[in-house]
C-alpha cells in the first residue's frame, strides 16, 4: 500500500521532457554523432530516408548524400484480389 507521503514526493518532482528508454534516439542524437564523423566531400547513403531531415541536415555538412525510401510491394497479383 502507499501512503499520501509517497504520492506527494510522485507528484512533487519535475517532470522529463526524454522517455527514459536509453533506446530512444532523436534526430538531434544523431546529429551530434555525426557530426564528428562527417567530412565535406564524403558521401552518405540513408536508407528509409523519410521524411528527409537527416539527409536535408548532411548537405548542409558538405557532403554528397543519396537516399533510398524503401515500399513495401503488394504480393503478386494482390491487387487484382477482391
Amino acid at each position: 500500500m502507499t501512503n499520501v507521503a509517497h504520492w506527494d514526493g510522485v507528484w512533487s518532482r519535475v517532470p522529463s521532457m526524454r522517455l527514459t528508454n536509453r533506446l530512444f534516439v532523436t534526430t538531434q542524437d544523431r546529429m551530434r554523432l555525426l557530426r564528428r564523423y562527417l567530412k565535406p566531400g564524403m558521401r552518405f547513403l540513408k536508407l528509409g530516408c523519410a521524411p528527409a531531415r537527416m539527409l536535408s541536415w548532411v548537405v548542409t555538412q558538405g557532403v554528397q548524400v543519396r537516399g533510398w525510401i524503401i515500399r513495401r510491394r503488394e504480393p503478386s497479383g494482390a491487387a487484382n484480389r477482391s
